[in-house]
């Protein structure tokens, strides 16, 4: 499979290969320095999350700009499965909960006796998700902050992630829905980009010869 990248190819190696069309080197050297930015951001970012390179993770999203890179521990499907039987969104504080809980009543879309279990639930769904956050702050030594995926969507089985900000530069789609650690992850991405630079670097060398 491969992506475009403007007048570049990456293939399944990740290697860039040149379109038979003339580069434009404005557009290129751009490419040079966006990718120079982000190899020495995820080299900010490896020591930033030094505490917990050893953290697995699942890259499962990727922006133009960042990534969502899914926690995987007990507690985290943990999370998962708990949300998936709730009524009301379990992230609203005890009041809106309630409220919410008190309407679907109102609404006769859950009865009375349901109530009480719900609320035993958010309760324990609230202990799983500051021991995820806990966990991540006693290894890192700082706080770690913890996403949720489409926390306003009762009905899509979230679960916690790491925002992961690589800079202004895709991938290749070669890391999505993989596991490895987030220590890996940095890794993959300086491997990726630095091949991804090496080969652009040279077209444009090639270009330059040519005039």
């Amino acid at each position: 499979m491969t992506r475009e990248y403007s007048r570049f190819i990456i293939n399944k190696d990740n290697v860039v290969k040149p379109e038979q069309e003339e580069i434009n080197p404005i557009v290129e050297n751009e490419k040079v320095k966006k990718l120079e930015e982000n190899i020495e951001n995820a080299k900010k970012q490896k020591q930033e999350f030094s505490g917990i390179l050893d953290q697995t993770v699942e890259y499962t999203r990727e922006y133009h700009a960042s990534g969502d890179a899914k926690i995987i521990s007990d507690d985290a499907q943990k999370f998962t499965e708990l949300w998936k039987k709730f009524m009301v969104n379990p992230l609203l504080d005890e009041k809106q909960f309630e409220e919410g809980l008190k309407e679907l009543v109102k609404e006769n879309k859950t009865i009375e006796a349901n109530v009480e279990p719900e609320k035993i639930r958010k309760s324990e769904f609230d202990k799983v998700r500051k021991r995820i956050s806990d966990d991540l702050k006693k290894k890192a030594g700082r706080y770690i902050e913890v996403s949720y995926a489409r926390p306003s969507d009762i009905s899509f089985p979230s679960f916690p992630y790491l925002f992961i900000g690589h800079g202004a530069h895709w991938f290749d789609n070669s890391l999505l829905n993989k596991q490895m650690t987030l220590g890996e992850l940095f890794e993959k991405e300086i491997e990726i980009k630095t091949k991804q630079l090496e080969a652009i670097k040279e077209n444009l060398q090639k270009f330059k010869e040519k005039v």
